[in-house]
């Protein structure tokens, strides 16, 4: 989890500056639109790997790198989402690698920034843990 250090000061500053902007311009009353992981929506910023084929039914939105979806639990449903996944969509600015086993085990595949698909047959209903790389 190397990344997280990476990434997270760089979005507390991002949201700090967006605070700073708001007070300014005297909207300090206005809110800031983030991600908000684990939610069951896929926000700007996150990753998501759903239960359906074509980005459908449950949905697991990831804004900071997973390395064991055994201590997950689907948003809104319930239930574990290892090896639960059927497609994927990239709506983040970083590439997200997923592996086949946890702590990046097993096999490994990437899906670039934008990417919205069905799994492959390699990956379906496979994935277990997911990193991003900026």
């Amino acid at each position: 989890m190397l990344a997280n250090r990476h990434r997270l000061p760089h979005r507390l500053i991002t949201a700090l500056l967006a605070l700073a902007t708001a007070a300014v311009l005297g909207l300090t009353g206005a809110a800031t639109a983030t991600a908000t992981e684990l939610n069951g929506t896929t926000d700007n910023g996150e990753f998501s790997l759903y239960s359906g084929p074509d980005t459908t039914a449950m949905v697991l939105d990831l804004y900071t790198s997973k390395d064991n979806f055994g201590y997950l639990s689907w948003p809104v449903y319930g239930g574990n989402p290892n090896d639960r996944n059927e497609s994927y969509w990239n709506n983040d600015s970083y590439t997200w690698h997923v592996y086949t086993d946890a702590n990046r085990g097993g096999r490994h595949g990437w899906v670039s920034p934008g990417v919205m698909s069905n799994a492959s047959s390699t990956f379906r209903r496979q994935v277990s843990s997911a990193y991003y790389t900026g």
